[in-house]
């Protein structure tokens, strides 16, 4: 009899260990999840940033143009004195000049833009794929590990389940 107690008590050090062991593997998912969303959640920002920087200068760019373009009614307009002195100098040349300007402002702004938005959707690619991965490494762990139940670990990083949800969902 105290040997089948020997070996129940080495069963469980053993089942023991292999808990803490998941536990730790939990622990590191997690700390890499997390780790990846704060990188994709700062690039994320970033490029929401200069997109609204870039749409800021493509309107004030459109507004420009839309300006050189309608005609103005002189009974309506306002004009600075500093404003009205750079009209005067003004050739029709020199708005022709400056409309082409404006012209491939916009064009370089809407380039940039394409790119950003090329850039973000590479970048949620990249990091989608990257917790795809992680989450393998952990269902191997898993299906590597014995088939006992495992206690609950507390909260995961995606459902508020625990690890079996998680993996098994």
């Amino acid at each position: 009899m105290s040997q089948e107690v020997v070996q129940w008590l080495n069963e469980i050090k053993i089942l023991q260990q292999q808990v803490t062991d998941l536990q730790g593997e939990l622990a590191e998912a997690n700390d890499s999840s997390d780790r990846w969303r704060a990188r994709y959640d700062a690039e994320a920002q970033q490029h929401r940033t200069a997109l609204t920087q870039s749409q800021a200068q493509l309107q004030a760019a459109q507004a420009q143009l839309q300006a050189a373009q309608n005609p103005v009614n002189p009974e309506t307009l306002t004009i600075d004195s500093a404003m009205a002195a750079r009209l005067d100098r003004l050739t029709p040349e020199g708005l022709k000049q400056k409309l082409i300007e404006i012209w491939a402002e916009r064009d370089q702004m809407e380039a940039a833009l394409k790119a950003e938005r090329s850039a973000h959707e590479q970048t949620r690619k990249d990091l989608t794929t990257a917790l795809a991965d992680a989450m393998e490494v952990l269902s191997k762990a898993k299906r590597n590990s014995p088939q006992q139940q495992l206690p609950d670990l507390g909260p995961d990083i995606l459902s508020g389940g625990r690890l079996d949800d998680l993996i098994e969902g």
